[in-house]
């Protein structure tokens, strides 16, 4: 008996370590997906340019022409990428493991304008990522989405625009990680200027995630009967001018997150992210545009402990994207994204570099 005793002290000794690391490894998986999903999404919605949202004023014109209405209610909007990159860090972690990625993207719309006051928006998104030797990071990730679009004044300057969007997340080698995310949002945006040169927005969103088979955790680090669930609300708001061929924007992002995780309250967190976005259009017909956004986070967990004090993470970001039109509706693209995390926690500092190259295709 005291052998057996011996030999099961010795184990738990063993595997309480093994099972740190494995929840360390499967939040650094969480965390490498969010961002991934994040970065990759804001790159995809390219800052609107001078020469678009003229555009956008001339298609408004065209609802005072009764002929041209009909058009107006088939509206459809189909975009498609597939590009091709390397990430210097993937795992997001101080081992700094590169790997060559394959990332897909699609996306639909039916954008209807009834009048003008009243429109809609609703379609369907996908982005997935492939890596060719770190499977463990692949991701898919889709969404159905559907809002109103309000216009109360004829000036057609301000626009209202409440909305959901139901998302899925689904990872092939880690099923722990695979979420469903229900969003309820509401937008808001105003035009200025005598040649709407000038525009600022706002916007609120509540998310609701829950897990298909990670459990929650109690307090004494065990799992629980119920899998995990977090809520985050989160607000935005920026202010957009454009000058010429350029397009300059500032954004500030805050949210709060909160979840059933009991032990060390691991996931509740709050954070917000100042960002800036310059952009310009070069040659004659201005089929490049390139774009400089660098940004700031500012991350501080609630609870949970680093060295005897709240963990908080400084994350920094440079990106830079390129985007040439060379034939109707083709176009190159090109992202560059460095990323460093400073944290009071030693083990979760990192940085890495993605470049990512691809064709695009929009209708």
């Amino acid at each position: 008996m005291k052998n057996i005793t011996f030999l099961l002290i010795i184990a738990f000794i063993f595997m309480v370590p093994s099972l740190s690391l494995a929840q360390q490894s499967s939040d650094r998986q969480e965390q490498n997906k969010e961002t991934k999903i994040e970065e990759s999404q804001d790159q995809i919605k390219r800052p609107q340019t001078a020469k678009e949202l003229i555009e956008y004023l001339k298609q408004r014109a065209l609802l005072k022409v009764k002929a041209k209405r009909r058009e107006r209610l088939l509206k459809i909007r189909l975009s498609a990428s597939v590009s091709y990159g390397f990430d210097t860090n993937v795992p997001q972690d101080s081992s700094t493991k590169g790997d060559y990625f394959e990332e897909n993207y699609f996306n639909f719309s039916w954008q209807p304008t009834f009048n003008k006051y009243f429109g809609l928006k609703t379609g369907y998104w996908l982005l997935n990522d492939n890596y060719q030797e770190q499977t463990d990071f692949n991701f898919l990730d889709h969404a159905l989405n559907f809002s109103l679009v309000f216009t109360p004044f004829e000036t057609g300057r301000v626009k209202l625009e409440p909305g959901i969007e139901h998302e899925w997340v689904w990872c092939e080698k880690s099923s722990e990680s695979n979420y469903v995310n229900q969003k309820y949002f509401f937008k808001f945006r105003q035009y200025l200027g005598k040649e709407w040169d000038w525009n600022y927005g706002a916007g609120y969103e509540y998310a609701d995630k829950i897990f298909d088979e990670r459990k929650a955790r109690d307090a004494d680090n065990t799992d629980t009967q119920s899998n995990r669930h977090d809520t985050r609300h989160t607000a935005d708001i920026y202010v957009t001018k454009y000058w010429g061929k350029f397009n300059f924007t500032i954004r500030g992002r805050a949210y709060v997150n909160y979840s059933n995780e009991q032990y060390l309250e691991y996931y509740d967190y709050y954070s917000y992210r100042p960002s800036i976005t310059i952009g310009r259009t070069f040659l004659k017909d201005d089929n490049l545009y390139i774009a400089f956004n660098p940004s700031f986070e500012r991350k501080n967990y609630m609870h949970r402990t680093a060295i005897n004090t709240a963990r908080f993470d400084n994350i920094t970001s440079w990106a830079a994207s390129l985007y040439y039109t060379f034939k109707k509706p083709y176009t190159l693209t090109y992202q560059f994204v460095y990323r460093k995390l400073g944290s009071n926690e030693d083990t979760a500092r990192y940085k890495s570099i993605i470049n990512l190259m691809g064709i695009s295709v929009d209708f």
